[in-house]
């Protein structure tokens, strides 16, 4: 399974399916560069195209966390990571 962990460059997947950016104040606030910002998207949204079985996990989409698999408990010399 592949994953693309896009952080706040959108706050759900629906930014990247249908090019929509975060909202304004939050753009405002920490978008340093807003042309670059769009860029991105777009690039991203291109890669999702190709990739269409990735999944795409925005920070502040909790449905995109509950599409991921639950990793198992690893013991390496007694620790659990």
């Amino acid at each position: 399974m592949r994953y693309a962990l896009v952080g706040d460059l959108v706050w759900q997947r629906e930014g990247l399916t249908n090019l929509e950016e975060r909202p304004l104040l939050s753009r405002l606030w920490a978008d340093l560069d807003p042309d670059g910002t769009r860029q991105n998207i777009l690039r991203m949204a291109s890669i999702v195209k190709r990739i269409p079985n990735m999944i795409v996990v925005p920070a502040h989409d909790q449905r995109a966390f509950a599409d991921m698999a639950e990793l198992p408990n690893v013991t390496t010399k007694g620790l659990i990571l």
